[in-house]
This record gives structure tokens, C-alpha cells and sequence, in this order.
């Protein structure tokens, strides 16, 4: 461990000095006990957020110039407080940075990079820095101004401030147990209000109240919240409240020349605005200003803050059971939506072939999709396969895919060829959709009774893939755009021989965009894998598939994954 330590010379209350190695380590302490000491002098949270930032970044540029990453070489960190401003030193062996940095320190040219920015940081924050060079290494003083730092009390000040905080607290927490019973009591949000702005009216005495939530808040809470008379719109807050909400920090003004200009505040001679927060993020702001000189001491304060976070509490609680309200509306939309694919878009049924085997599966997604996988024989025993994606989810996708299907086993009535048969699905879909912007990619193969070849065309999806028996792989890409987009689109067939042990896939993506061990898995990987299984029967690949993807994924799907092997046995 680094080696620490307190400098006899001056008290833990006005500074302290450590001496550590140069080693990052040593940091987290060391930013420790620095928040501690600021907070001990009333330091803000900003401004202590922004001090140790500039502690880190003055140790650090320390070990790694400084230092030059040498963890037995020694690092002197001290800090002072006095008269209104805190001083912090950092020193160590090393030459320090060039004089042109120092005179005019930059950001680095990437704005991502973590290196080069520190003297920046640091000199914009500071009030004042110094620096030496000497024989014995560098030194880099910072100082920062804090007017508002008290000076150490006395102990008789110490128990006059220790008597006032338990009171104020004591107070606080009376506070915290009124709201909160009014808040398990009430019924609904706008009841809580009602109840607990009389509440808090009684406790900060003659002021004026009112409060602006966020519009999302507003939209998610409904009309009777946004017409109770306390409730302000956002767009009515001034300038000195818009501030406080967007850095979702407190403002307190107690002379009216502080928000002269600001016209919703300049009325009222002393004030507060405090940020409603819950779940990590600000809600609201409320507003409590009094149009008399008498400025909110400790325990009014403190209510006030209490009730913001009791309001904030209340607020998240009615917008989940909004959301959880919501949430089961869709729940039985999504039950309801699923009954309708399977309905519309039942798996293929086709008359056995000893000859070849058909496997086709479709695992659904959480929302439902528009895939459709199809398998129909014409009166002259030719048998066509198709799969489609519709673009988009839920039941228009649904609606879409079951219309392609209805146009599909209509137009296999034509005898068209392959090609003639997608141009007449995407001339039906064009008509059907008009200024809809949804389309559907589609693969469509046709194996003749024969079983000699297979023709395919490819509009706009991911490509058919033929698997041959001694591990080559044959893929055909797009030669078209998705169908329903133009009315005079065209498209080519491919046709290939096909051989004992052939088998054909046509997959959705669904079945190839998905993440393994945080990494996308994609395309290639998805054709290697059915190369290793190309022994294994259709049945047998998905079920692999299907393990590798759970094991591996986890989760739920994003999207459906629909699958379709066709095999020739003989």
C-alpha cells in the first residue's frame, strides 16, 4: 500500500498532506479524503465534483510524466483551506510540461481521448495556479475561490449548530412521516397533492407554491394533474427555474434584486426552486417564494426538500402503474395479434415425398413479425417454396404477410414461371399497399417433379443457400428490390442441378442477427455452421441452431426466426 501521511503543522479542519507512491492505486483514497475535507468546509457539490477531478488529473499527469510510471518514485499531495479559498499542491520529481502548454494548455484534437486535457481542465477551473521547477522536481499549485466557506467554529458555535441540526432534522423527518402517510393513504396522485400542499402551505407559512413537471411527466399523468391549480406548465418557468431543472440543482434567491429580470420570479422577494428527482432522474421542479423579506430558514428548507422527494416517489409510482396499465393493454394486443398469425400464417402442410423431406419451423419473437414460410405442389407435381419478411411488427406486418399469402396460392393457379410468379406477387402487392411504406423481401424456389434442378428468385432477402452433399455451398443473391415497392420491377432466375443429398435453406434474418458473447454472429457465420451440419437432417440443424442461439444470446428474440430445409433423399 502507498505510504500516507498527515503533516503535524496543520489540523485535519485546515489542511493535510499526503505522500504517496506513483501508483494509481493511491487515487481513490486520496479523492476520499479530499471530498471529505471539502465537504467539511461547506464546499459545493458541483465545485467538489469539479476539485476532485482536478485532483485526478494532477496526480495522474504526476505518475505518468512526472513520474514516468516508476511506482517507487514518491508524490507530495497536500491542501489548505483559509480565508475563503482552497488550495491544492501536487508535487514530484519530474521537469513538469513544456512552458508552451502551460502558457496556453488545449483540449487534445480527439474529443474522445483521455489524455492531454488535464492542464485544460484544470485551468479552467481555477481562480488562480502557479507552478515551480526546481532541482528537486515540479511543483503545480491550484487555488479556487469559495466566498460562502465558513471559517472553523468555535466550540460553543459547534453545539449552537449541532442543537439547531438535530432540530431541523427532527423536524424533517416529522415531515417525512406526515407525507409519507398521506401518500400511502391517498388514492391517486392529485389526492396526494391536494393533501400535501396543504401541508407544506401550513409549515412554510405565507408563500406562494407551485409546481412543473417535465411534459413527458405530464402527458404519462393525465389532464386532472395538469389542471390542479398548483401545477405550472414548463413553458411558463422563468429563466432562474428553467436553469435549476435543466442542471437539476437547487436555486435560492433571498433579495429581490437577484431575479429582477427574471418576470415570473421578480414579484417575490426571497425564494426557492427545488428539483423533483426519482429513479436516478429530475421529474419537476417546485417553486416556493414568499413576496415578504423573510428568507426560508433550515427546517423550512428541509420540508421542502422532503416534500420533493416524497412528490418525486409519488410521481414515478402513478407513471408506472400508468405504464404497467399500458403495458397489459398491449400484453393482451401482442395475445391477440400472435392468435391472428398463427391463423393467417399457419407452417406449410404438403403430402409426403419419399423421395425428398420438408422441415420448416418459426420461433416467434416477444412482438409479432410478418414471416411466413410456405411450401404448395401444383396440379403438375411441381413444388414451390417461399419464405418473406415484411418489414416492420405487429399486426400490420401480420396482415401484410397474409395477404402475400393469399396472393401467393392464388397465383400458383397462373402455372407462372418463377420469375412471372414473383412479378405478379409484387405488381399485387404494389396495387394492394398504395402510399403504405412497407415492402416484403422474398425468396421463391421451384423444384420440378423431376427433381432434376431447382429455379430461384431473390427479392431484396438474404440469399437461398443450396448445400451440396460433398460440403459445397451454392448461394443466390437478390436480383430484384423487395416486393410491393415498384410496380415494374424485374427479376432473374437461377437455376441449379440438383444431386442426391442436396439441401436447400431459406432462413429470415432473424437467424443470423443476433449477438454472441456481445459480438454480432452474421451471415458468414450463419452459412459455416450449416456447412458443419451438413450430415445432420434439416430437423436436427434447427434444433442445434436453436441451443446454440439460447445458450449463447439469451434472452428473448428480436425478431421472429423462420426456417425452411428442403432435402433430396434420393
Amino acid at each position: 500500500m502507498p505510504e500516507t501521511s498527515d503533516s503535524p503543522l496543520s489540523a485535519p479542519y485546515n489542511g493535510a498532506h499526503r505522500q504517496i507512491h506513483a501508483r494509481l492505486d493511491a487515487l481513490e483514497g486520496l479523492r476520499t479524503d479530499y471530498a471529505a475535507f471539502l465537504r467539511a468546509h461547506s464546499v459545493r457539490e458541483d465545485d467538489l465534483s469539479n476539485w476532485q477531478l482536478v485532483l485526478t488529473e494532477a496526480v495522474v499527469n504526476a505518475i505518468k510524466h512526472g513520474c514516468a510510471d516508476d511506482p517507487m518514485a514518491n508524490i507530495g499531495v497536500s491542501w489548505q483551506a483559509a480565508e475563503g479559498e482552497v488550495r491544492l499542491t501536487v508535487e514530484d520529481p519530474g521537469t513538469g510540461p513544456a512552458e508552451e502548454l502551460v502558457c496556453a494548455p488545449s483540449l487534445p484534437r480527439d474529443p474522445l481521448s483521455e489524455h492531454g486535457r488535464g492542464l485544460f481542465l484544470i485551468r479552467s477551473f481555477a481562480d488562480d495556479w502557479r507552478h515551480w521547477r526546481s532541482p528537486a522536481g515540479y511543483r503545480l499549485e491550484v487555488i479556487k475561490r469559495h466566498p460562502s466557506m465558513p471559517e472553523p467554529e468555535s466550540t460553543l458555535d459547534l453545539l449552537d449548530n449541532t442543537v439547531e441540526e438535530l432540530t431541523n432534522s427532527y423536524e424533517n423527518l416529522s415531515a417525512f412521516y406526515r407525507l409519507g402517510d398521506g401518500l400511502a393513504r391517498a388514492e391517486s396522485l392529485s389526492d396526494f397533492l391536494e393533501q400535501a400542499l396543504g401541508d407544506l402551505e401550513r409549515t412554510v407559512g405565507n408563500a406562494q407554491l407551485s409546481i412543473s413537471f417535465k411534459p413527458d411527466i405530464v402527458d404519462a399523468l393525465g389532464a386532472d394533474i395538469e389542471q390542479m391549480p398548483a401545477i405550472r406548465p414548463q413553458r411558463e418557468l422563468g429563466q432562474a427555474q428553467t436553469e435549476a431543472l435543466r442542471q437539476e440543482a437547487e436555486f435560492i434567491w433571498e433579495r429581490s434584486e437577484e431575479v429582477a429580470e427574471d418576470l415570473p420570479l421578480a414579484r417575490f422577494a426571497c425564494g426557492v426552486c427545488i428539483p423533483i428527482q426519482a429513479g436516478g432522474n429530475t421529474r419537476g421542479l417546485i417553486t416556493v417564494a414568499r413576496q415578504e423579506a423573510r428568507p426560508f430558514n433550515t427546517g423550512e428548507l428541509n420540508t421542502i426538500r422532503t416534500f420533493a422527494d416524497i412528490l418525486g416517489i409519488a410521481v414515478l409510482n402513478a407513471r408506472n402503474t400508468v405504464a404497467r396499465s399500458r403495458e397489459a393493454r398491449a400484453l393482451r394486443e401482442l395475445e391477440i395479434a400472435s392468435e391472428i398469425q398463427k391463423t393467417l400464417l399457419p407452417l406449410p402442410v404438403v403430402k409426403p415425398d419419399p423421395r425428398w423431406r420438408l422441415t420448416t419451423r418459426r420461433e416467434g419473437a416477444r412482438e409479432v413479425a410478418g414471416d411466413y414460410v410456405g411450401a404448395v405442389q401444383s396440379r403438375n407435381g411441381d413444388l414451390h417454396l417461399v419464405i418473406v419478411d415484411v418489414m416492420g411488427k405487429g399486426v400490420s406486418a401480420s396482415f401484410l404477410a397474409g395477404m402475400f399469402r393469399t396472393a401467393f396460392t392464388i397465383s400458383l393457379t397462373f402455372q407462372y414461371s418463377p420469375v412471372g410468379l414473383m412479378m405478379a406477387l409484387n405488381r399485387t402487392l404494389v396495387a394492394q399497399l398504395g402510399d403504405l411504406t412497407m415492402f416484403a423481401t422474398c425468396a421463391l424456389a421451384r423444384i420440378p417433379a423431376g427433381l432434376d434442378r431447382i429455379e430461384i428468385v431473390n427479392a431484396g432477402h438474404c440469399p437461398a443457400v443450396l448445400l451440396r452433399e460433398d460440403g459445397q455451398v451454392a448461394q443466390v443473391s437478390s436480383s430484384g428490390p423487395p416486393l410491393g415497392l415498384f410496380a415494374d420491377a424485374s427479376y432473374e432466375a437461377e437455376m441449379l442441378h440438383l444431386h442426391s443429398g442436396d439441401k436447400l435453406f431459406l432462413v429470415t434474418d432473424g437467424l443470423y442477427e443476433w449477438y454472441e458473447n456481445g459480438e454480432a454472429w452474421g451471415w458468414e457465420a450463419l452459412v459455416d455452421f450449416l456447412a458443419e451440419q451438413r450430415s445432420a437432417p434439416g430437423e436436427g440443424v434447427w434444433g442445434c441452431l436453436c441451443d446454440r442461439m439460447a445458450h449463447t444470446s439469451g434472452g428473448e428474440p428480436a425478431d421472429d426466426r423462420t426456417f425452411l430445409c428442403w432435402e433430396l433423399l434420393a
